[in-house]
């Protein structure tokens, strides 16, 4: 992963990244239980996440769960 989609990461998301990396497939509850933090914030790290194409989305509704993009 190259430095300038890291520097598009906020210090509040980066902990959440690596949490992410050492688990391949997560959902936003378990997220925003892991990093303590509100569920609208665990959306918004992951949807960031996604934009900035690190995590493809599988699923949808409640059974939604974001999985690491391999390159």
């Amino acid at each position: 992963m190259g430095d300038d989609v890291l520097g598009q990461m906020s210090e509040a998301e980066r902990p959440g990244w690596d949490w992410i990396l050492s688990n391949e497939r997560v959902t936003t509850s378990q997220y925003a239980e892991a990093l303590a933090v509100p569920s609208r914030t665990a959306k918004n790290h992951i949807r960031k996440l996604v934009k900035l194409g690190l995590l493809r989305m599988r699923g949808a509704g409640r059974a939604t769960e974001y999985e690491v993009v391999r390159s």
